[in-house]
């Protein structure tokens, strides 16, 4: 996390929105103190990320297979 100038705190809402919501990541980004410049790569992480574990599993029901798909979306 620090080659890109985020503090370990920073993954606490990246790992949150990849296994339950976006919601859930911007809460944890409300009560821990960020910089605006930090914040947004926090929300771009997000924003590709969300809830991947849970759309992987899903679409690998579909016949999609889960690693396949998780790289792609990475």
């Amino acid at each position: 996390m620090a080659q890109i100038n985020l503090p370990a705190q920073a993954a606490l809402p990246i790992v949150a929105a990849m296994l339950t919501s976006f919601y859930a990541a911007l809460a944890i980004m409300t009560v821990v103190p960020f910089s605006p410049e930090q914040m947004i790569l926090i929300a771009i992480f997000i924003t590709i990320a969300h809830m991947l574990i849970v759309e992987g599993i899903i679409q690998s029901k579909s016949g999609i297979r889960f690693a396949k798909i998780s790289v792609i979306r990475l």
